[in-house]
Protein backbone atom coordinates (compact mmCIF):
# COMPACT_ATOMS: atom_id res chain seq x y z
CA UNK A 1 0.00 0.00 0.00
CA UNK A 2 2.89 2.33 0.85
CA UNK A 3 4.55 1.59 -2.52
CA UNK A 4 1.31 2.35 -4.37
CA UNK A 5 1.00 5.64 -2.48
CA UNK A 6 4.57 6.62 -3.43
CA UNK A 7 3.90 5.87 -7.11
CA UNK A 8 0.76 8.02 -7.04
CA UNK A 9 2.70 10.84 -5.37
CA UNK A 10 5.49 10.69 -7.97
CA UNK A 11 2.99 10.78 -10.84
CA UNK A 12 1.17 13.71 -9.23
CA UNK A 13 4.42 15.62 -8.75
CA UNK A 14 5.37 14.98 -12.36
CA UNK A 15 2.03 16.28 -13.64
CA UNK A 16 2.28 19.33 -11.39
CA UNK A 17 5.79 20.04 -12.61
CA UNK A 18 4.67 19.75 -16.24
CA UNK A 19 1.87 22.27 -15.72
CA UNK A 20 3.94 24.61 -13.57
CA UNK A 21 6.60 25.16 -16.22
CA UNK A 22 6.29 28.29 -18.33
CA UNK A 23 4.67 27.83 -21.70
CA UNK A 24 7.63 29.71 -23.18
CA UNK A 25 9.85 26.79 -22.06
CA UNK A 26 7.94 24.55 -24.46
CA UNK A 27 8.80 26.72 -27.45
CA UNK A 28 11.77 29.10 -27.75
CA UNK A 29 10.79 32.69 -28.28
CA UNK A 30 11.26 33.71 -31.93
CA UNK A 31 13.46 36.66 -32.87
CA UNK A 32 11.91 39.67 -34.57
CA UNK A 33 13.70 42.06 -36.90
CA UNK A 34 11.94 45.30 -37.81
CA UNK A 35 12.83 46.13 -41.40
CA UNK A 36 11.11 49.48 -41.84
CA UNK A 37 8.04 51.68 -41.65
CA UNK A 38 5.84 52.99 -44.43
CA UNK A 39 2.85 55.29 -44.73
CA UNK A 40 -0.16 53.26 -45.89
CA UNK A 41 -1.88 56.27 -47.43
CA UNK A 42 -2.56 59.93 -46.81
CA UNK A 43 -3.93 60.54 -43.29
CA UNK A 44 -7.50 61.28 -42.35
CA UNK A 45 -8.68 61.44 -38.75
CA UNK A 46 -6.39 58.46 -38.18
CA UNK A 47 -3.09 57.61 -39.83
CA UNK A 48 -2.22 54.05 -40.79
CA UNK A 49 1.41 52.99 -40.95
CA UNK A 50 2.79 49.61 -41.92
CA UNK A 51 5.70 47.97 -40.15
CA UNK A 52 7.59 45.27 -42.06
CA UNK A 53 9.10 42.59 -39.84
CA UNK A 54 10.90 39.25 -40.09
CA UNK A 55 10.05 36.52 -37.59
CA UNK A 56 12.87 33.99 -37.08
CA UNK A 57 12.08 30.62 -35.52
CA UNK A 58 14.64 29.82 -32.80
CA UNK A 59 13.06 26.49 -31.90
CA UNK A 60 13.73 23.08 -33.51
CA UNK A 61 9.98 22.68 -33.96
CA UNK A 62 7.77 24.44 -36.46
CA UNK A 63 4.61 26.22 -35.39
CA UNK A 64 1.80 28.39 -36.67
CA UNK A 65 1.33 31.96 -35.47
CA UNK A 66 -2.42 32.27 -34.95
CA UNK A 67 -2.51 35.97 -34.23
CA UNK A 68 -0.69 38.81 -32.51
CA UNK A 69 -1.61 41.54 -30.06
CA UNK A 70 0.83 44.43 -29.83
CA UNK A 71 1.42 48.12 -29.27
CA UNK A 72 4.19 50.10 -30.96
CA UNK A 73 5.79 53.34 -29.85
CA UNK A 74 7.60 55.27 -32.61
CA UNK A 75 9.82 58.20 -31.66
CA UNK A 76 7.82 58.56 -28.45
CA UNK A 77 4.39 58.48 -30.12
CA UNK A 78 2.20 55.63 -28.91
CA UNK A 79 0.16 53.77 -31.54
CA UNK A 80 -3.22 52.20 -30.87
CA UNK A 81 -3.43 48.66 -29.48
CA UNK A 82 -3.60 46.22 -32.40
CA UNK A 83 -4.95 42.67 -32.74
CA UNK A 84 -4.15 40.95 -36.04
CA UNK A 85 -4.96 37.47 -37.34
CA UNK A 86 -1.86 35.98 -38.97
CA UNK A 87 -2.39 32.25 -39.51
CA UNK A 88 1.08 31.55 -40.96
CA UNK A 89 3.71 28.95 -40.13
CA UNK A 90 7.21 29.76 -38.94
CA UNK A 91 9.70 27.25 -40.33
CA UNK A 92 13.12 26.31 -38.97
CA UNK A 93 15.20 27.64 -41.84
CA UNK A 94 13.15 30.38 -43.53
CA UNK A 95 12.26 33.72 -41.84
CA UNK A 96 8.61 34.69 -41.99
CA UNK A 97 8.02 38.13 -43.54
CA UNK A 98 5.02 39.99 -42.16
CA UNK A 99 3.54 43.45 -42.64
CA UNK A 100 1.57 44.60 -39.62
CA UNK A 101 -0.61 47.72 -39.33
CA UNK A 102 -0.06 50.60 -36.94
CA UNK A 103 -2.76 53.16 -36.22
CA UNK A 104 -2.32 56.66 -34.77
CA UNK A 105 -4.74 59.51 -34.22
CA UNK A 106 -3.47 62.08 -36.69
CA UNK A 107 -3.80 65.12 -34.43
CA UNK A 108 -1.79 63.31 -31.73
CA UNK A 109 1.16 62.50 -33.99
CA UNK A 110 1.88 65.64 -36.01
CA UNK A 111 5.58 65.71 -35.10
CA UNK A 112 5.97 62.07 -36.13
CA UNK A 113 4.13 62.64 -39.43
CA UNK A 114 6.36 65.59 -40.25
CA UNK A 115 9.33 63.14 -40.10
CA UNK A 116 7.81 60.64 -42.50
CA UNK A 117 10.16 61.14 -45.41
CA UNK A 118 11.88 58.13 -46.95
CA UNK A 119 15.41 57.60 -45.70
CA UNK A 120 14.86 58.81 -42.15
CA UNK A 121 15.38 56.45 -39.23
CA UNK A 122 12.88 56.31 -36.40
CA UNK A 123 13.27 54.68 -33.01
CA UNK A 124 10.66 52.16 -31.87
CA UNK A 125 9.60 49.80 -29.12
CA UNK A 126 7.17 46.92 -29.57
CA UNK A 127 5.32 45.22 -26.71
CA UNK A 128 2.83 42.44 -27.22
CA UNK A 129 2.14 38.75 -27.63
CA UNK A 130 2.30 36.12 -30.36
CA UNK A 131 -0.26 33.35 -29.97
CA UNK A 132 1.20 30.13 -31.36
CA UNK A 133 -0.98 27.20 -32.33
CA UNK A 134 0.74 23.81 -32.23
CA UNK A 135 -0.68 20.41 -33.02
CA UNK A 136 0.58 18.80 -29.81
CA UNK A 137 0.12 21.64 -27.34
CA UNK A 138 -2.60 24.16 -26.68
CA UNK A 139 -2.09 27.70 -27.90
CA UNK A 140 1.11 29.21 -26.45
CA UNK A 141 1.56 32.87 -25.61
CA UNK A 142 5.02 34.23 -26.51
CA UNK A 143 5.98 37.77 -25.54
CA UNK A 144 7.03 40.46 -28.01
CA UNK A 145 9.46 42.87 -26.38
CA UNK A 146 11.89 44.58 -28.74
CA UNK A 147 13.32 48.00 -29.48
CA UNK A 148 15.62 49.60 -32.01
CA UNK A 149 15.62 51.91 -35.04
CA UNK A 150 14.33 51.35 -38.56
CA UNK A 151 14.13 53.42 -41.72
CA UNK A 152 11.07 54.91 -43.39
CA UNK A 153 10.56 53.15 -46.73
CA UNK A 154 7.52 55.06 -47.96
CA UNK A 155 6.71 58.55 -46.73
CA UNK A 156 4.63 61.53 -47.74
CA UNK A 157 6.66 62.20 -50.88
CA UNK A 158 5.23 59.01 -52.40
CA UNK A 159 1.70 60.41 -52.07
CA UNK A 160 1.85 64.19 -51.76
CA UNK A 161 4.78 66.41 -50.80
CA UNK A 162 4.34 68.14 -47.47
CA UNK A 163 3.96 71.93 -47.73
CA UNK A 164 6.75 74.11 -46.37
CA UNK A 165 5.57 76.67 -43.82
CA UNK A 166 7.65 79.68 -42.78
CA UNK A 167 6.54 81.89 -39.89
CA UNK A 168 7.62 85.45 -40.70
CA UNK A 169 6.42 87.40 -37.67
CA UNK A 170 3.64 87.91 -35.14
CA UNK A 171 1.67 91.11 -34.70
CA UNK A 172 -1.25 92.08 -32.50
CA UNK A 173 -2.51 93.62 -29.30
CA UNK A 174 -3.01 92.70 -25.67
CA UNK A 175 -5.29 93.98 -22.94
CA UNK A 176 -5.36 93.72 -19.15
CA UNK A 177 -8.65 92.56 -17.73
CA UNK A 178 -8.71 94.26 -14.36
CA UNK A 179 -6.56 92.41 -11.87
CA UNK A 180 -7.46 88.92 -13.05
CA UNK A 181 -6.15 88.17 -16.54
CA UNK A 182 -4.54 89.21 -19.83
CA UNK A 183 -5.91 88.69 -23.34
CA UNK A 184 -3.55 88.52 -26.32
CA UNK A 185 -5.02 88.79 -29.83
CA UNK A 186 -2.42 88.40 -32.53
CA UNK A 187 -1.76 87.08 -36.02
CA UNK A 188 0.85 84.50 -36.92
CA UNK A 189 1.92 85.68 -40.38
CA UNK A 190 3.18 82.79 -42.51
CA UNK A 191 4.30 81.87 -46.00
CA UNK A 192 3.20 78.47 -47.32
CA UNK A 193 4.94 76.82 -50.26
CA UNK A 194 3.27 73.95 -52.10
CA UNK A 195 6.20 71.54 -52.51
CA UNK A 196 4.13 69.29 -54.76
CA UNK A 197 3.79 69.84 -58.51
CA UNK A 198 0.01 69.62 -58.32
CA UNK A 199 -2.43 72.41 -57.50
CA UNK A 200 -4.16 72.03 -54.16
CA UNK A 201 -7.08 73.58 -52.30
CA UNK A 202 -7.19 73.60 -48.49
CA UNK A 203 -10.49 74.36 -46.78
CA UNK A 204 -9.34 74.08 -43.16
CA UNK A 205 -6.28 74.55 -41.01
CA UNK A 206 -6.55 73.25 -37.46
CA UNK A 207 -3.75 74.65 -35.32
CA UNK A 208 -2.35 75.30 -31.86
CA UNK A 209 0.24 78.02 -31.27
CA UNK A 210 2.73 77.93 -28.43
CA UNK A 211 4.49 81.23 -27.64
CA UNK A 212 7.22 81.27 -25.00
CA UNK A 213 5.83 78.02 -23.55
CA UNK A 214 2.29 79.46 -23.34
CA UNK A 215 -0.02 77.27 -25.42
CA UNK A 216 -3.23 78.40 -27.08
CA UNK A 217 -6.42 76.43 -27.40
CA UNK A 218 -7.13 74.75 -30.73
CA UNK A 219 -8.03 77.25 -33.47
CA UNK A 220 -9.65 76.74 -36.87
CA UNK A 221 -8.89 78.79 -39.97
CA UNK A 222 -12.56 78.69 -41.02
CA UNK A 223 -13.57 80.55 -37.87
CA UNK A 224 -11.88 83.65 -39.28
CA UNK A 225 -12.04 83.19 -43.06
CA UNK A 226 -14.77 82.06 -45.44
CA UNK A 227 -12.49 81.46 -48.46
CA UNK A 228 -10.36 78.40 -49.07
CA UNK A 229 -6.58 78.45 -49.52
CA UNK A 230 -5.63 77.69 -53.14
CA UNK A 231 -1.95 77.02 -53.87
CA UNK A 232 -0.69 76.14 -57.33
CA UNK A 233 2.00 73.54 -57.66
CA UNK A 234 5.37 74.85 -56.53
CA UNK A 235 3.94 78.26 -55.62
CA UNK A 236 3.90 80.42 -52.48
CA UNK A 237 0.95 82.01 -50.71
CA UNK A 238 0.63 84.13 -47.59
CA UNK A 239 -1.39 82.70 -44.71
CA UNK A 240 -2.40 84.48 -41.52
CA UNK A 241 -3.41 82.44 -38.48
CA UNK A 242 -5.30 84.45 -35.83
CA UNK A 243 -4.64 83.45 -32.22
CA UNK A 244 -6.23 84.40 -28.91
CA UNK A 245 -4.52 83.70 -25.60
CA UNK A 246 -6.32 84.19 -22.29
CA UNK A 247 -3.92 83.87 -19.37
CA UNK A 248 -3.62 84.79 -15.73
CA UNK A 249 -2.01 87.97 -14.45
CA UNK A 250 1.40 86.47 -13.65
CA UNK A 251 1.80 84.65 -16.97
CA UNK A 252 0.30 87.59 -18.88
CA UNK A 253 2.68 90.13 -17.38
CA UNK A 254 5.69 87.92 -18.16
CA UNK A 255 4.45 87.31 -21.71
CA UNK A 256 3.81 91.01 -22.33
CA UNK A 257 7.46 91.74 -21.45
CA UNK A 258 8.77 89.53 -24.27
CA UNK A 259 6.04 90.14 -26.83
CA UNK A 260 7.70 93.22 -28.26
CA UNK A 261 10.94 91.84 -29.56
CA UNK A 262 11.54 88.18 -30.42
CA UNK A 263 9.65 85.14 -29.19
CA UNK A 264 10.05 81.39 -29.44
CA UNK A 265 7.10 79.62 -31.03
CA UNK A 266 5.66 76.27 -32.08
CA UNK A 267 2.83 76.04 -34.59
CA UNK A 268 1.30 72.57 -34.73
CA UNK A 269 -1.74 71.29 -36.60
CA UNK A 270 -3.08 69.97 -39.91
CA UNK A 271 -4.08 71.15 -43.37
CA UNK A 272 -7.31 69.60 -44.68
CA UNK A 273 -7.01 69.13 -48.45
CA UNK A 274 -10.26 68.97 -50.42
CA UNK A 275 -9.01 69.16 -54.02
CA UNK A 276 -5.90 68.16 -55.98
CA UNK A 277 -5.55 69.25 -59.62
CA UNK A 278 -9.28 69.83 -59.84
CA UNK A 279 -10.18 66.39 -58.46
CA UNK A 280 -11.98 66.05 -55.12
CA UNK A 281 -9.78 64.84 -52.28
CA UNK A 282 -10.02 64.32 -48.53
CA UNK A 283 -6.81 64.01 -46.53
CA UNK A 284 -4.68 65.78 -43.92
CA UNK A 285 -1.15 67.12 -44.18
CA UNK A 286 0.89 67.88 -41.04
CA UNK A 287 1.72 71.42 -39.96
CA UNK A 288 4.62 71.59 -37.53
CA UNK A 289 7.13 74.45 -37.38
CA UNK A 290 9.27 75.87 -34.58
CA UNK A 291 11.65 78.78 -34.25
CA UNK A 292 12.04 82.37 -33.12
CA UNK A 293 10.45 85.37 -34.87
CA UNK A 294 10.02 89.11 -34.35
CA UNK A 295 6.90 90.05 -32.39
CA UNK A 296 5.14 93.40 -32.31
CA UNK A 297 2.46 93.54 -29.61
CA UNK A 298 0.72 96.79 -28.71
CA UNK A 299 -0.55 97.03 -25.17
CA UNK A 300 -2.94 99.38 -23.33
Amino acid sequence: MRKKFLVIMLVALGVAAMFSCDKEDLFDQPSINVIGFSLDGLPGEYTTLNVDIQVINNDSKEATIKDAEYQVTIDGFVCENESVVIGQKIYNDVPLDLTLPLTLKTTDAIQLLSKLDAGQELSYTVDGTFHLDKAVLDAIDLPIDIEGTASVDVGFEDFFEQPKVTVNNMTGTYSINGLTSYTFDFDVNCTVKNMDSRDVIVDEVEYIVNVEDVESNTHWYSDSYSTDIAINGGQLVSMTLPVTLNVGVTVGAALADVMDGYADYIVEGTFHVIEVDGVAADFLLPLYVTGMVPVTMVGP
